[in-house]
């Protein structure tokens, strides 16, 4: 008869010496994001003869849809409580899936957007798990990250204001991004600050879920990443 195994992951394959490792997809079939996905329920396939097969049912973060998967199983020892299984000779440990994170644009994969990048794969992380809580705080931690990186980049000379604790990041581009070549950005990285800031209140008052987080941040990244290009193509007539 099938069974139902319990609904976490490491969990299942915890407590005997002889299990195996269960190769979680980490990407979504049908929204096809890179994903953490939760187990929801696994069942054992009796055969006459090895290996036995097993069925796992998932559900995406991200879109909340469910999908499945099936494994061999060459051993089998199962009470209420878990679900052991040796899928393969050759894999020794569970081993949780690691989101694949987005490479960001060649603008921003330089050195001088470290602190940024290392920001953008945690919350990416953390999005892909379906930890949105954790995400939005970690977007509102990004849009701070990249812009100072950005000014830091284009305007050097901003480092004593732009590394000042005591200056937010609200007024640090309202009273510090007047140049010529900042302006254009400015009103923009202003109401997405404010958007992203929401995400960090005990009561929210903009009324934006994580997907509309995600979208401005996106489109940040987009507008930092123009910005580079075309400095660098002004560069080219200026030679």
């Amino acid at each position: 008869m099938p069974f139902k195994a319990t609904t976490n992951i490491p969990a299942i394959l915890s407590d005997t010496q002889q299990h195996g490792r269960i190769i979680v997809p980490n990407e979504c079939p049908i929204c096809h994001i890179s994903i953490y996905p939760h187990l929801l329920t696994a069942f054992s396939i009796p055969s006459n003869t090895p290996p036995d097969y097993a069925s796992f049912f998932f559900s995406c973060p991200n879109c909340n849809k469910v999908y499945g998967t099936s494994a061999e199983i060459y051993f089998q020892n199962f009470s209420t409580h878990s679900f052991i299984c040796d899928l393969s000779t050759k894999e020794a440990s569970f081993s949780p899936c690691i989101p694949k994170i987005p490479p960001l644009p060649l603008n921003l994969q330089q050195e001088a957007f470290k602190k940024f990048q290392a920001v953008y794969k945690d919350t990416y992380s953390a999005d892909s798990y379906g930890l949105f809580e954790v995400a939005g705080m970690g977007y509102r931690k990004c849009i701070e990250f990249l812009i100072k990186d950005f000014l830091l980049l284009t305007h050097p000379e901003k480092r004593e204001t732009v590394e000042n604790p005591k200056i937010m990041l609200g007024n640090l581009i309202k009273d510090h991004m007047k140049e010529d070549d900042l302006s254009s950005l400015q009103l923009k990285l202003s109401n997405y600050n404010k958007l992203a800031t929401d995400e960090v209140h005990y009561i929210k008052q903009s009324g934006f879920g994580i997907d509309t987080i995600r979208e401005f941040f996106n489109y940040l990244v987009k507008l930092i990443d123009d910005n580079l290009e075309g400095r660098k193509l002004e560069a080219l007539f200026q030679k």
